[in-house]
């Protein structure tokens, strides 16, 4: 029986991928490789052949070549991506050829050498394949799976990217350097990070004094303050730039939460890990003060997702079960008392529903089913859970329908209030509405709305994100459109004021860009933003030795990462393949030594 990585190689293959082609004659060219469903022959699109003339059978391929060691790499060579490239010698006629290609990462290069390999040494088990395809429910259709696509016209090639590389922006106040800019200056605006650009980041999560993020390949950056060692990084010092906590160095992190005073995060293999001030919501029990490494919960295991509350945590196991433990004063875990619990111990009372997303406030938590439910519990002393009596539940119930008639998609709890986004991308608040982060005017006398109510968010786009921090909530759109409201003070809105603001209003500064994730801490806010050039006018120093600019010193722009630096910064050069440039471009040293690092 082949392996799962075999499958996975050969599914990808079939699936297609647009890899760079040594020429015989000259320059290189992006093409889009794929191999056929029956697995007999390799393809390339090549506007001046046809399909025959552009394809080679598996049966004529007689050798893998890995490495630039054939005449057509020779006279063409590519030397910064010499481990990424492969050669196909086959037969055509009487005569041996190459078929000369070049990767763009090292995923690409293992999953297509794999593959090949497998192929030459005889599978060819093409149900194997297409029952892996429908066991991963991929539904990708040809020349989907790659950021780069191609056009054809009357003066050559033109190479489209498709761009969702994320850089994160930050504002409101610094705390211990909790924004990520090396100083505790508040940011009015949004600022980019500069230590995270060209990272692409996926996943951020705002604590109250620091913050999480995970990159797409599965990296995890912590900064801000320390105290309890909730950084991850060994220690308690305060880190006032993102550093990659090396805990993780060996494991992929694809889900992160964390709070006041711990931080957590679950692995691809479905570990959970925690870490900070050593008290009952790690899940574990202990003599030391704090817990300044992630630890790895060895009593859960094939977890899905993790919340954590201001002195509680929440997880989701892949089969559905939800575990909770950590301070119970108000009910939070959801276990029907107010006992504290020192390890995960299963929430039986919703064992019999599937949970599709969870979140964890202050104080109080929620649910969101697959049939779009809604289960809440904890505290309610704002009605923030959406019941007129001010007292606590210690056991999820049932929130009814009637409040809004459809499908309930997601659920973010905050300080005292909660938001939840319905299918249709309506947006729902309630509980403490002092500083206008419900999003709707109340009457001066009442500042507490426990009757869910929707917010008239002045958006032509759908709302596909909502998130609540202490006082503030934000609100995303499918076009990447930012909209904001509530308590204004520490700049925390990012309208360049401390003003509250009661109705939600995009943020100027975010305009022209394209957000895809947002966190609301509790005195700041992050996004996970498209990337795009730094503008000129955001930063006036160069963003590596920090020296200003001048008519002397002037501006340059990494092709990889955005960024903006000076010539002495940005001198060196490289094909950037991932994104399109063949040939050597002008890059930042620091997206150089990445990149060169990537191709060893």
């Amino acid at each position: 029986m082949p392996t799962i990585d075999l499958l996975q190689s050969i599914f990808e293959m079939t699936q297609g991928a647009t890899m760079l082609k040594a020429g015989r004659m000259g320059r290189p060219h992006f093409r889009h490789f794929k191999l056929l469903d029956d697995l007999t022959r390799l393809q390339w699109d090549s506007p001046r052949k046809d399909k025959g003339e552009s394809s080679v059978a598996i049966q004529q391929i007689q050798e893998l070549v890995k490495g630039q060691k054939t005449k057509v790499f020779q006279d063409n060579p590519i030397p910064e991506y010499e481990s990424l490239s492969f050669s196909l010698i086959y037969k055509c006629g009487t005569l041996s050829r190459s078929l000369d290609i070049v990767c763009k990462d090292r995923t690409e290069f293992d999953c297509w050498t794999v593959g090949l390999e497998a192929l030459l040494d005889g599978f060819s088990d093409t149900v194997a394949v297409k029952d892996f395809g429908k066991s991963k429910c991929l539904d990708v259709t040809d020349g989907k799976t790659t950021k780069l696509s191609l056009e054809y016209g009357l003066v050559g090639q033109t190479v489209s990217v498709r761009e969702d590389a994320c850089d994160v922006y930050t504002w409101g106040s610094s705390y211990k350097g909790m924004l990520g800019h090396g100083e505790e200056t508040e940011e009015v605006t949004p600022r980019v990070v500069e230590a995270l650009l060209g990272r692409d980041v996926r996943q951020i999560s705002c604590g109250a004094e620091h913050m999480l993020a995970v990159t797409s390949s599965g990296e995890l950056f912590s900064w801000g303050c320390g105290r309890g060692g909730k950084l991850g990084h060994g220690d308690i010092q305060d880190r006032f730039t993102p550093f990659k906590v090396r805990a993780f160095s060996n494991e992929k992190v694809i889900c992160i939460s964390c709070h006041e005073l711990h931080s957590a995060a679950v692995t691809a293999e479905g570990s959970l890990y925690l870490w900070g001030r050593a008290e009952a919501y790690l899940g574990f029990e202990t003599n030391e003060r704090k817990q300044t490494l992630p630890k790895k919960i060895s009593s859960l295991q094939n977890v899905a997702l993790v919340a954590c509350g201001q002195d509680f945590t929440m997880a989701l196991t892949t089969n559905n079960m939800l575990y909770s433990f950590g301070f119970n004063d108000r009910g939070q875990l959801g276990l029907g008392d107010a006992k504290v619990r020192w390890s995960p111990t299963l929430v039986e009372s919703l064992s019999d529903v599937k949970i599709k997303h969870v979140s964890c406030g202050t104080s109080h938590a929620g649910i969101v089913t697959d049939t779009g439910d809604v289960w809440m519990w904890g505290s309610n002393d704002c009605g923030q859970l959406t019941m007129q009596e001010t007292t606590d539940f210690t056991k999820p119930f049932l929130v009814p329908s009637s409040y809004w008639n459809e499908v309930i998609c997601s659920i973010s709890c905050g300080k005292r209030h909660t938001a939840v986004l319905s299918v249709s991308g309506t947006v729902y608040c309630f509980g403490d509405g002092r500083n206008g982060q419900l999003g709707v005017h109340l009457k001066q006398q009442s500042q507490m709305l426990p009757t869910p109510s929707s917010v008239p968010i002045n958006c032509p786009a759908k709302i596909i994100e909502v998130d609540c921090g202490a006082a503030h909530t934000a609100a995303l759109s499918d076009e990447g459109h930012l909209y904001i409201w509530g308590k204004g003070s520490s700049a925390r809105l990012g309208h360049g004021d401390h003003r509250d603001r009661t109705i939600p209003l995009a943020i100027d500064a975010m305009v022209y860009k394209k957000v895809k994730r947002i966190s609301c801490g509790e005195k700041m806010t992050a996004a996970c933003v498209i990337r795009a050039w730094v503008q000129d006018q955001e930063t006036k120093n160069c963003m590596a030795c920090k020296l200003k600019f001048t008519t002397v010193r002037r501006r340059h722009h990494c092709r990889k990462c955005g960024g903006i630096f000076c010539a002495n910064c940005s001198a060196k050069r490289i094909p950037i393949l991932e994104i399109g440039y063949s040939e050597a471009v002008r890059v930042c040293d620091r997206c150089y030594n990445t990149l060169s690092g990537d191709n060893c």
